[in-house]
């Protein structure tokens, strides 16, 4: 995964990137979920589109 983004890299710590790209996934699905919920109920999105 790490080779996806950058240059392979010996020194990296790939348990602390695992938590980094886990952390963030589970924000925004976090954040995408509490948004629909808020759809659903109140007819109307928590956080609007900026386009």
């Amino acid at each position: 995964m790490i080779k996806l983004f950058f240059k392979d890299d010996e020194k990296a710590n790939k348990s602390s990137m695992n938590i980094a790209f886990q952390s963030v996934f589970v924000f925004w699905g976090i954040t995408l979920f509490i948004n629909g919920l808020f759809e659903i109920i109140q007819k109307k999105p928590l956080i609007n589109s900026s386009f």
